[in-house]
């Protein structure tokens, strides 16, 4: 988040040149698209493991297909950061890393993102 307020307080900047302002602005989206999953991320995660509900099973099976697909269209229902700095201290393996994860996905918290684009 600080790095999304330092670009944008450069930006208010009144000598940017058209080379720098554009490379702000690339900065600006990297950041606030950083912020958003991490919060997506973070949000959809619980304390114990939990299993998806019957709704949110049976509709993203019906309406996606297979279980592993967890976007629907441009709105993420399932956020897993794999980059390298988000597992390597505790799991030498990506995949070890994953498992947990889905171990520990708020099921509640996606049927509501679900609900929230669902028009069927």
């Amino acid at each position: 988040m600080e790095r999304l307020h330092e670009t944008e307080r450069a930006l208010h900047e009144s000598d940017l040149d058209a080379h720098r302002h554009a490379d702000l602005r690339r900065a600006q989206v990297e950041a606030a698209n950083a912020t958003l999953l991490h919060e997506l991320y973070f949000n959809g995660l619980a304390a114990t493991r939990v299993e998806p509900s019957r709704y949110i099973r049976g509709h993203m099976s019906e309406h996606m297909g297979a279980w592993e697909a967890v976007w629907l269209g441009a709105n993420p229902l399932v956020v897993c950061d794999v980059s390298s700095h988000a597992q390597a201290k505790d799991y030498q393996r990506r995949e070890d890393y994953v498992a947990k994860f889905l171990e520990h996905v708020d099921w509640d918290e996606i049927a509501r993102r679900y609900r929230a684009v669902d028009r069927m």
